[in-house]
C-alpha cells in the first residue's frame, strides 16, 4: 500500500504541500490547469504580472474615484501605507528565512531585499496596504455619499433614501 503525498497517514488531509514533494498543475477556474492560463509560460516574471494584474485594477478605480480627497489626505495615506508594509515586510523576511515558507525562484525576479525578501513579496504587501487604505480613506470621505449613490441603480438609491428617512 503507497503512500499518497497529499494524505495524512491516518486518513486526514495535509494543510500544507510538503517542499520535497513535486507540484502538480493547480485548478484555476473551472477546472483549467494554471498552465494553460500562461502562468508557466511567464517563468521569473509569474509572481509579479499576477500580482499587478489583480492589485492595479482596483487601486487604479479607487485613486480615479476619489483622488482629490486621497491627495489632501496624503500624509495619513503614506503613513497608513509605509508602516504596515514595513511591519509586514519583516516578519515575512524572517518567516522565509526561519524556512516556515519559500517562494519557486523560477516565478520570481531574483531581486532580494534583507537578503532573503523577493522584492514580489514587499510590493504584494504594498499593494494590499494601498487597497486597505484607499478604501478606508474613501469610506470615510465626506463627499462619498452622493457620488457613490450615483453610481446606484436608481431603485437601490430610493431604498437607501428610504433608509436614511429621506422621501
Amino acid at each position: 500500500m503507497g503512500h499518497h503525498p497529499l494524505v495524512c497517514p491516518a486518513g486526514g488531509v495535509r494543510l500544507l504541500h510538503p517542499a520535497n514533494v513535486p507540484d502538480r498543475p493547480v485548478r484555476a477556474l473551472a477546472g483549467t490547469p494554471l498552465r494553460h492560463t500562461g502562468a508557466g509560460v511567464m517563468g521569473q516574471y509569474t509572481y509579479i504580472v499576477l500580482l499587478l494584474a489583480w492589485a492595479l485594477p482596483v487601486m487604479l478605480g479607487q485613486y480615479l474615484f476619489g483622488r482629490h480627497y486621497l491627495h489632501a489626505n496624503w500624509r495619513i495615506w503614506l503613513l497608513a501605507i509605509v508602516l504596515p508594509t514595513m511591519y509586514l515586510s519583516l516578519a515575512d523576511a524572517l518567516a522565509i528565512g526561519q524556512g516556515i515558507w519559500t517562494l519557486n525562484d523560477e516565478r520570481i525576479l531574483g531581486i532580494k531585499l534583507f537578503g532573503r525578501l523577493p522584492v514580489e513579496e514587499v510590493l504584494f504587501f504594498f499593494c494590499t496596504n494601498v487597497m486597505v487604505t484607499q478604501s478606508v480613506l474613501l469610506l470615510r470621505w465626506e463627499g462619498k455619499t452622493a457620488r457613490a449613490r450615483e453610481l446606484l441603480p436608481v431603485r437601490w438609491r430610493r431604498r437607501l433614501r428610504r433608509l436614511d428617512g429621506g422621501a
